[in-house]
């Protein structure tokens, strides 16, 4: 179609290059793909693969395949466009997908029915469904023209499924099926639609909804046709998805509707059928109608039991049971509710009975006299007594329709049962009962009748309430009548409830009021008898009245005590114990004579023995006001005033006049006195002092002056306070207040026998544990036993008061200074050991102290207390200020004595006292300086050189300097450092101080003093020319201060050093 250049190769100048290109003149390839497809020619293949080559593909589909395209006839263009559908194969997907797309409107593809179609019209031969007409219509036919094309085929399939070839319908195609199935109708190509949509309609293409919408009207799916028999094969149909129950529903309806006929339950919900059970239960209504007018075999039951099941128990039965029920009579209705009721055998208890609260209205169950009855109008048969005629005429007749059916008649049976059948009379059966034997008289059948209505009156239907009222008005009961001679027991009249006891309290009413002639007492609320000892105790109080009088000597025949006991103990059981002791045995103990009071009362304690502690000290606290025991001085007291004859102390002269005497009365009532005994004691009566007795007796002993006594009565209160009653607190706040204590006065004698000198409050006291701490400055408490209640222990303690420690051992230490002239001070071993004693507590408490430090405390200040080693090494210690102590020294403590002490190293208490008085591990430089300056008046050279050589050593640790520094000199005086020299050259002589000869020149050096020679060479560099005796240099300067003064003039021909003239002037 175009000229080209003819060249070995393309120019590389541009201005050489052609003026035309593919790429400007694109058109120029239609025009050359039209003359190849009219040549025809055999190489024709290989020139359309060079022009589809040309450019991109996307341009050469735009530009060139798509104008080509529309400009072909129909027998050419198939040709054509196989051979670029076969070149593109080598694209990627998405550029083929892109170009099946761009070709969507070019029908170039023969199909099965002669027609051409688009790519996107046309189903896959090999992987489309074949069921369906449309499908085979349009099946691609091409593999004639694919082999005449020479393009490969496999290529062609692959780019074609690629551009869109159908394998599957699309949405729009499925309503065409549809539609041909209706014209057609075909009952397998509909079933295979239906089944084809539901599962493969996730790949549909096309529109869904409007499709779906006509598929939901079209009457093409298969359908089963209702029938007149379960058992037979129902009749296919075409019908509306809308119109039909799904096939699981087939069962429930098959007589009255038509249900979808598919055995695959749909998974798509716009194919799923439009009618419910759910929805419409009235469906089943007709179909549970139909089948009740069959007889109730087998398969009739089957049919019903599925319809039962098809909804939930409450909607069935008032959505079709009580339905159907209104327009069915005689046996239908029965038939139709006895094989609900059967089928309703598995449902729970509630639901039952619920369900016969529902039928309750419906009249069906035929009964003796032929009339239809409710369910709970009806006797069970078998359950029900048989005593009662109304019972008899109400007994469902069941058993023979129940027999001709294959009904299980044990469930029937039981669901009529929890429906409310009567197995019971009801409460207007009872009355009428009741009224009946009244008027016969019997006794005995009155008696039955309360005792069946107490023991089943759960069971009993009906109106209760009126019933019950009607009950206890009437006068039905049997009832005994009051007696003086004997408990009667058989029954004489009728009386209405609420005038008689029960049974169960006839024995304690039996002499003066009538109870209930029954066996039992009735349980039932409403027939109980209306009088009863709770709400009627004056009832009791006569019973006791009569009791007691029977053994009165005034009775025409007087019984004897003890005989009433028996019944006595039934009244008292009656009530609860602290009432009936209220309520009955005081008012009636009151009104008796002394002797007869105290027997009747210890009758009502021996009873009392079976109760609980906590009941029986209850008892004591009601008769804590009531006087009734005879006690030994003739008095007759409450039982909280007197006192046990065995168990209590004998001490006290209260306790002997008021000991109880009841033996005679115990005796004569017959009673248990080992109980007696015991409940008294519950009750109160005493068995030691009370607190109130305790305060009496002190107050006693202190007027007595008896330290004997108190200590007994100290001791007694310690041992017993747990046990004593009475006001606890005001008593205990009494005896710390009076001084009453036994108490020791401070001594100087430690060794002395601890014996009460003195009467003191406990509040003055320390405890006897503390005497070893203060035996010397206060006095203790002096009893043999360590107090342990509380209130009872002395009022001071050394924790809260340690500064009582502290006058401990500055009495201590004072004793010692006052022993004799030593100096330091030094005690004994004894002594040492109360030092130890009063030390070991007071360390503790050092922070309690009202001085910061035990060093500085006003009472030790400056005192020698702090035990150290005595400096003759005799045993005990030796007495120093805690300021002039240390833990070690240079010299031994021999050697420091008296001026500083070494801490006995080995005694443990000593050691902790004097760390908490910080005491140094060596002498401070500081004491030691003080302690050495205090030598110059008393001359001890020895102890001042010691101190002095100890003074060094601190200095050279780093202690600081002293202000204040003396030393001992070689004339045996104690001078300031300044004006002592060290020694070191002893050809000058003179009258100067030189230090002591045992003080080392380093240890002199580290106290301050200055070298003779190193003055010597001072004066010397000052320039002098000479020295006088005196130490004055001519033209010099005065020495420095510190130094040294009044050096001797150098001797004649030479100088201080003891050099030679000439020598110095060179």
């Amino acid at each position: 179609v175009a000229p080209t250049l003819v060249a070995a190769a393309d120019p590389s100048l541009h201005e050489l290059k052609p003026g035309r290109t593919i790429e400007a003149e694109p058109t120029v390839l239609v025009d050359q793909v039209k003359q190849l497809v009219e040549s025809a020619a055999t190489n024709a293949l290989e020139h359309f693969r060079a022009v589809f080559g040309a450019l991109a593909p996307a341009r050469i589909l735009a530009e060139v395949v798509v104008p080509v395209s529309a400009s072909l006839p129909e027998a050419k263009l198939a040709n054509f466009l196989l051979t670029f559908l076969e070149w593109s194969g080598s694209w990627k997907e998405a550029e083929i997908k892109d170009m099946g797309r761009k070709l969507a409107s070019v029908n170039w593809i023969a199909v099965e029915d002669g027609g051409r179609c688009a790519i996107l019209e046309t189903f896959d031969p090999e992987e489309s469904p074949g069921t369906f007409s449309v499908v085979k219509a349009r099946r691609a036919k091409i593999a004639t023209v694919i082999k005449d094309a020479g393009v490969r085929a496999e290529v062609i399939w692959r780019v074609l499924r690629l551009c869109g070839l159908k394998k599957e319908i699309t949405w729009e195609d499925a309503v065409e099926e549809a539609e041909s199935i209706m014209k057609d109708k075909d009952l397998a190509r509909a079933e295979k639609l239906y089944a084809h949509v539901d599962k493969h309609h996730a790949k549909f293409t096309g529109a869904r909804d409007p499709s779906l919408e006509k598929l939901q009207k079209l009457e093409w799916v298969p359908a089963k046709s209702q029938a007149k028999d379960g058992d037979s094969k129902p009749v296919v149909k075409l019908a509306a998805i809308s119109e039909l129950f799904p096939a699981s529903q087939q069962r429930l309806v098959w007589a009255v509707a038509a249900s979808l006929s598919v055995e695959i339950e749909p998974t798509l919900h716009e194919l799923k059928p439009g009618r419910n059970i759910q929805k419409e239960p009235g469906i089943l209504v007709d179909q549970v109608r139909q089948l009740a007018e069959k007889p109730i075999k087998t398969a009739t039951l089957d049919h019903l039991r599925v319809a039962f099941g098809a909804l939930t128990t409450a909607r069935v039965l008032k959505e079709v049971v009580l339905p159907a029920a209104t327009s069915l009579t005689g046996d239908k209705l029965a038939n139709l509710l006895l094989s609900f009721l059967e089928w309703a055998g598995s449902w729970k208890e509630t639901e039952i009975k619920e369900m016969g609260a529902q039928l309750s209205a419906v009249a069906w169950i035929p009964g003796k006299d032929g009339k239809p009855r409710a369910i709970n109008d009806c006797f069970d048969p078998e359950t029900s007594p048989e005593a009662f005629s109304i019972v008899k005429e109400g007994r469902a007749q069941l058993s023979t329709m129940l027999s001709e059916s294959d009904l299980r008649s044990d469930v029937v049976w039981r669901v009529c049962r929890l429906c409310g059948m009567k197995t019971e009379l009801t409460w207007a059966d009872a009355v009428d009962e009741a009224e009946a034997v009244v008027r016969d008289k019997d006794f005995e059948r009155a008696g039955h009748l309360i005792s069946h209505l107490d023991k089943n009156h759960a069971k009993l239907a009906g109106e209760r309430a009126p019933a019950l009222e009607k009950l206890q008005s009437i006068a039905w009961v049997p009832a005994t009548a009051p007696s003086l001679e004997a408990e009667a027991k058989e029954a004489t009249q009728f009386l209405p409830l609420k005038s008689v006891f029960p049974p169960s309290e006839r024995k304690l009413v039996w002499a003066v009021a009538p109870s209930l002639a029954v066996e039992t007492v009735p349980t039932l609320q409403e027939l109980q008898p209306g009088k009863k000892i709770a709400s009627e105790i004056s009832v009791l109080v006569e019973q006791v009245r009569a009791l007691t009088a029977m053994s009165d000597a005034k009775a025409k025949t007087p019984r004897p005590f003890k005989d009433c006991v028996e019944h006595l103990r039934a009244v008292f059981a009656s009530l609860a114990p602290s009432k009936v002791l209220s309520d009955v045995v005081l008012p009636v103990a009151k009104d008796l004579e002394e002797a007869e009071k105290t027997r009747f009362l210890l009758a009502f304690l021996e009873w009392a023995g079976s109760l609980k502690e906590t009941e029986i000290k209850e008892l004591g606290n009601q008769l804590a006001t009531f006087k009734w025991i005879p006690t030994e001085d003739g008095t007759v007291h409450e039982v909280k005033a007197c006192f046990d004859p065995e168990e209590s102390p004998e001490s006290f002269g209260l306790v002997r006049q008021r000991r109880a005497k009841i033996g005679p009365s115990v005796t004569e009532a017959g009673l248990r006195s080992d109980v007696v005994w015991r409940v008294l004691r519950t009750c109160g009566i005493k068995r030691d002092i009370s607190w109130e007795d305790a305060v009496e007796e002190a107050e006693a002993v202190v007027a007595d002056k008896d330290f004997g006594r108190a200590g007994k009565l100290f001791a007694h209160l310690d041992k017993n306070h747990a046990q004593l009653t009475g006001g606890r607190a005001e008593a205990l706040e009494k005896l710390k207040t009076l001084a009453w204590v036994p108490a020791t006065a401070p001594t100087t004698d430690p060794e002395a026998e601890a014996t009460a000198s003195e009467f003191s409050a406990l509040k003055e006291l320390f405890p006897p544990s503390a005497r070893k701490l203060i035996w010397a400055v206060a006095p203790s408490l002096c009893v043999d036993v360590t107090p342990t209640l509380h209130e009872l222990m002395p009022g001071r303690d050394v924790k809260a008061e340690p500064d009582i420690l502290v006058e401990q051992v500055r009495t201590l230490a004072d004793r010692a200074a006052e022993g004799g002239a030593k100096n330091p001070p030094c005690v004994s071993l004894e002594a040492l050991e109360h030092f130890r004693d009063a030390f070991q507590a007071l360390v503790p408490l050092i922070p309690k102290l009202s001085s910061p430090t035990l060093v500085d405390h006003p009472r030790l200040k400056g005192i020698p207390f702090m035990p150290c080693l005595p400096p003759d090494d005799e045993s005990g210690a030796a007495l120093f200020p805690a300021k002039r102590t240390a833990f070690s020294a240079q010299h031994n403590h021999r050697s420091l004595s008296p001026a500083i002490g070494i801490v006995k190293p080995m005694d443990h208490t000593i050691k902790m006292l004097a760390e908490t008085c910080s005491v140094p591990k060596e002498p401070a430089a500081r004491v030691l300086a003080e302690t050495l300056c205090a030598q110059a008046d008393t001359g001890n050279v020895d102890l001042a050189v010691t101190l002095a050589i100890e003074l060094a050593g601190r200095i050279r640790a780093q202690e600081e300097r002293p202000a204040c520094i003396m030393v001992p000199t070689t004339t045996d005086s104690i001078e300031r450092v300044s004006t002592v020299y060290i020694d070191d050259a002893p050809w000058q002589q003179g009258n100067i101080a030189r230090l002591h000869p045992r003080i080392s020149a380093d240890d002199g050096k580290m106290l301050g003093c200055t070298s003779v020679r190193a003055e010597l060479i001072r004066q010397c560099e000052e320039g002098g020319e000479g020295m006088t005796m005196d130490g004055a240099i001519a033209g010099g300067s005065p020495p420095p201060e510190g130094g040294a003064a009044g050096l001797p003039r150098a001797e004649v021909d030479g100088d201080a050093f003891g050099q030679e003239a000439d020598l110095v002037s060179q």
